[in-house]
């Protein structure tokens, strides 16, 4: 698109020039003579070249034009993501939830009657697939910012990696499987967390609603965050003691 316009540019500025060049010529021929004898030649030359003028013109306007919708439908659809993202991250949060409860019936209080933790291994994990959407478009990407773009690749690679590991984890009932699937359940959760954090932050940009350097630094914090969430082992790290809920927070 870049070389396009480049392209228009440097046409239109030619034309231009060998429009200016002929009316130059055409105004200081002199005699009455030779201004009829070049006149045809000159009318050719003024009216082609701002004919190609109007054209070359008129397609950079457009391409102009159809760059603004494309940027437009880009931060449209981060709208949808952002919603679909939001949805997938609270449908595992239920599962969590419940696969931790279970747990600490099993392993810590060691109830009788608890049921089994693992009924995610078995279940049709959720994913949002807007992400693979942006990436994989072939409009989209050339509308985002390249520090967004950088990010929703981080997170849609390692999400969809911690999807395939949440479900295939093998039917070992042991404690330390079971302990497995709710560091890789929560660690999914912290990356589609991490993911609505920095698309809310771009679009809070695209409204100006912050700065660029406000969501710079937001960035660098969400970012540190999520790596200190991934690299944090303990299986209630979303409890707020406080309200006894459980959230993500960036």
């Amino acid at each position: 698109m870049r070389n396009i316009k480049q392209a228009m540019k440097l046409i239109a500025i030619i034309s231009l020039g060998i429009l200016i060049i002929s009316i130059i010529f055409n105004l200081i021929l002199g005699s009455k003579e030779r201004k009829e004898r070049y006149n045809t030649f000159f009318t050719s030359i003024i009216g082609l070249s701002s004919t190609f003028l109007g054209i070359t013109l008129g397609l950079y306007f457009n391409e102009i034009e159809v760059e603004r919708q494309n940027r437009a439908s880009t931060f449209k659809y981060l709208e949808v993501a952002l919603s679909d993202v939001e949805t997938v991250q609270g449908m595992m949060f239920d599962g969590y939830k419940d696969e931790l409860g279970k747990y600490y019936g099993k392993h810590i209080i060691k109830h009788d009657s608890v049921l089994n933790v693992g009924i995610l291994r078995s279940s049709e994990i959720p994913f949002p697939v807007t992400l693979e959407t942006i990436l994989k478009s072939d409009i989209y990407p050339k509308h985002l910012p390249s520090r967004l773009y950088d990010q929703l690749n981080f997170c849609f690679h390692n999400s969809a990696n911690y999807k395939k590991l949440i479900q295939n984890l093998n039917t070992d009932t042991s404690k330390l499987q079971d302990q497995q699937l709710l560091k890789d359940t929560k660690d999914y959760i912290s990356l589609l967390g991490f993911c609505h954090y920095i698309i809310e932050t771009e679009l809070n940009f695209e409204k100006d609603i912050i700065t660029n350097a406000e969501a710079e630094s937001e960035y660098i914090d969400g970012l540190k965050k999520i790596k200190e969430m991934l690299e944090n082992n303990e299986l209630n790290q979303f409890l707020d003691k406080e309200l006894q809920i459980l959230e993500v927070r960036f």
